[in-house]
């Protein structure tokens, strides 16, 4: 009888702690399977528009997912560390077109732990017709959870905030430029992404299909 209390006890905590680590790895914050579709409320337009799973490509050797996100064809694909996006930078001049950066950066990591703050980064030198350019690509992903989110009457539990910054530089002799994105997001098990802000525009969960 003795060696079957730490099973007993092992049970009774499990049930005592539903948002536990385990759990939000069971849990799935981005779905990403083809045919996944969530309709959302563009403030301050009220206008609907989604987020539709729409298909399976490759692209850098890698597998990826063509995802309509809020009208616009983003990629996506899952690793044991993060949901991850893919990114092209290009600057041009005249005619020419050069890539500054092409891969999959972070975009929210793939299981959920409080507090955790994310920062990825590159720094390159680029010889540009002569010139030498400094690239500089920072983001910043701090995360804030479990917690409950209210969108008007729903409440929707174990959700988390995400706090995303993109930094982006070109420095050099003649070229000068920067690019700053903040957004504020928040992610549901199963239901993914619910409310995102960017710049002047927000956008709120309403439902599935």
């Amino acid at each position: 009888m003795i060696r079957k209390y730490p099973l007993i006890i092992f049970v009774i905590l499990s049930s005592c702690f539903k948002n536990s680590l385990i759990d939000r790895i069971s849990d799935d914050y981005f779905p990403l399977y083809n045919g996944f579709k969530t309709k959302f409320l563009h403030l301050p337009y009220q206008d609907t528009t989604f987020i539709e799973v729409l298909r399976d490509t490759s692209i850098l050797g890698q597998e990826a997912k063509i995802t309509s996100f809020f009208g616009e064809q983003r990629l996506f694909k899952k690793d044991n560390d993060y949901v991850r996006e893919y990114l092209k930078e290009i600057f041009y001049t005249g005619e020419e077109r050069y890539v500054l950066e092409e891969d999959f950066i972070p975009f929210i990591p793939a299981i959920f732990i409080k507090g955790e703050n994310i920062i990825d980064s590159v720094k390159r030198t680029i010889l540009i017709e002569g010139d030498t350019l400094i690239y500089k690509r920072k983001i910043s992903i701090k995360t804030d959870g479990p917690k409950s989110f209210r969108i008007d009457e729903v409440e929707f539990e174990n959700s988390f905030e995400v706090i995303r910054k993109l930094e982006i530089k070109v420095e050099g002799p003649i070229i000068n430029y920067e690019k700053i994105q903040n957004t504020h997001e928040v992610y549901t098990p199963l239901k993914g992404l619910i409310f995102y802000i960017f710049s002047e525009d927000t956008f709120k969960y309403i439902g599935g299909r």
